[in-house]
C-alpha cells in the first residue's frame, strides 16, 4: 500500500476523524521548552508519594534570557523565607508532552573552608495528574482458620496446626 492511500483516523463520539500528517504533528506540539508559574502552595502539603520520577534541577541564564538571574534570585528568596513551593507547567523538551511539577528552592551551603557544597537552585519534581493516582488493590488472598477443637490436647503429642482454607 502506498501512503496516499493510508490515512490515520480517531473514533470521537462515534465517528471517525481523519487527520493528515500535518494535523497530526501539531497535535503532539505543545511549545517551546518553558516552565510557567501556576502559583504558590505551603512546601508542607506536598506528600512524598507525588513524587513521579526524578526531578529535574533549575537554575538561572543571563546568557539565554537577560534578567533571569535577579527573576529567579528573588523567587527563590521568597520561596525560601516564606517556606512556599511554587506550582508550574513544565515542557522540559520540544516535542515532549508538559508536566504539572512542584517548585522547591534548595539552599545554598558551604563546607568549612568556604567552598559551595550544594548550589542554590530550584527542583521541579513532577506531580502525578488524576489518572495516574492508583488505589491500592483489594487483598483477595483467601484466608485460613484454626479450629481448636482440631488440635490434639496439650502434653498428648506433637501439636500439629491444621488449617481449613473455605475460600479456597
Amino acid at each position: 500500500m502506498s501512503k496516499e492511500v493510508v490515512q490515520k483516523a480517531f473514533k470521537f463520539g462515534g465517528e471517525h476523524v481523519l487527520f493528515t500528517p500535518e494535523e497530526l504533528k501539531q497535535i503532539r506540539n505543545f511549545g517551546e521548552p518553558i516552565l510557567r508559574i501556576l502559583g504558590f502552595k505551603p512546601i508542607k502539603q506536598l506528600q512524598f508519594w507525588e513524587n513521579m520520577r526524578p526531578s529535574y534541577f533549575i537554575y538561572p541564564s543571563d546568557a539565554a534570557v537577560t534578567g533571569s538571574t535577579r527573576t529567579f534570585a528573588s523567587l527563590h528568596k521568597k520561596l525560601l523565607k516564606d517556606e512556599l513551593m511554587g506550582v508550574g507547567w513544565l515542557i522540559p523538551r520540544r516535542n515532549q508532552a508538559p508536566v504539572v511539577t512542584a517548585i522547591i528552592p534548595q539552599v545554598e551551603e558551604f563546607d568549612e573552608k568556604g567552598s559551595q557544597t550544594t548550589p542554590p537552585g530550584m527542583h521541579c519534581i513532577v506531580l502525578p495528574f488524576n489518572d495516574d493516582i492508583r488505589s491500592f488493590p483489594v487483598d483477595t488472598t483467601p484466608r485460613g482458620t484454626t479450629q481448636p477443637s482440631l488440635l490434639p490436647a496439650p502434653g498428648t503429642s506433637w501439636p500439629t496446626l491444621h488449617i481449613i482454607c473455605t475460600d479456597f
